[in-house]
């Protein structure tokens, strides 16, 4: 199913990321995005690593702790993200997401990723200092859909900014 939407994502510009490295292989995508913690996250990062460098990215997700976030930057991981859901759907309070973000932006060079529920929280991880922000399901149920969506989601950010949009 993704398979056919990889390159047209890719065209597009956009890196197209799984967390699967079997399926990063077969669909000829950019990385893998490694959802893990505690004891999981070192060997995870490790697996990661072997059979995605030197020439494809792997960011790190679901870190739970600062101690993880900097478990994953002592991999040499391409970015880290904060505040995405878990796979059974609970997803951090987006105070401790931006607490996060601010704390990483300021202290770490490796890019930082930040989980936007919502329109609203995107400015505010952005305001936060995130490097990037991962839009959920503010993408999907936005009411003119996901074009209008991304179209609303960069000019709330680049405002937030105080850069141009285009």
């Amino acid at each position: 199913m993704l398979a056919p939407l990889a390159p047209l994502a890719q065209a597009a510009g956009a890196a197209v990321l799984v967390n699967d490295p079997r399926v990063a292989g077969r669909i000829k995508g950019d990385g893998l995005h490694v959802r893990a913690s505690g004891d999981a996250l070192e060997p995870a990062l490790e697996e990661a690593a072997e059979s995605m460098r030197p020439d494809r990215i792997v960011g790190a997700g679901l870190l739970r702790s600062r101690h993880d976030a900097m478990t994953a930057g002592e991999a040499d991981v391409d970015y880290i993200c904060f505040g995405e859901p878990s796979p059974d759907g609970w997803r951090p309070d987006i105070a401790d997401t931006l607490e996060r973000v601010s704390w990483w932006a300021d202290v770490f060079n490796v890019p930082c990723v930040g989980f936007a529920g919502t329109l609203e929280e995107a400015v505010q991880i952005a305001e936060a200092g995130a490097d990037f922000v991962a839009l959920g399901d503010a993408i999907w149920s936005h009411p003119r859909g996901p074009k209008a969506a991304m179209e609303e989601a960069a000019a709330l950010i680049a405002k937030a900014r105080r850069i141009p949009s285009s």
